[in-house]
């Protein structure tokens, strides 16, 4: 640097980390949808379609966010998020409701 204005820096963007998210819902269309939406801006690190597997994906995929169906086959979605959060005591859980 010659100490003369302006500084130039060079940012690469691809290194910027993206947030990891893990979706669980039971219906594949929703799973697809939100994946298509999300797939620019956050690293989709897996998806389930029950409960019970979410719960075990959450627990090695250590993603960031995990978006969670509430009405959801072998375990519901406010089970999962309450195991988790015993569990890690990091992820963050959205619950989703809306049909």
């Amino acid at each position: 640097m010659s100490g003369e204005w302006p500084y130039v820096c060079h940012y690469d963007m691809s290194l910027k980390k993206k947030t990891t998210v893990l979706l669980v819902d039971d219906h594949p269309g929703f799973l697809d949808e939100v994946s298509g939406l999300l797939i620019d801006e956050y690293k989709i690190v897996g998806t389930a379609s029950d409960g019970r597997s979410g719960l075990d994906a959450a627990r090695k995929s250590h993603a960031e966010i995990i978006l969670l169906d509430v009405e959801m086959p072998m375990l519901n979605g406010i089970e999962v998020a309450r195991a988790i959060q015993q569990a890690t005591h990091k992820q963050s859980c959205l619950l989703d409701h809306a049909r």
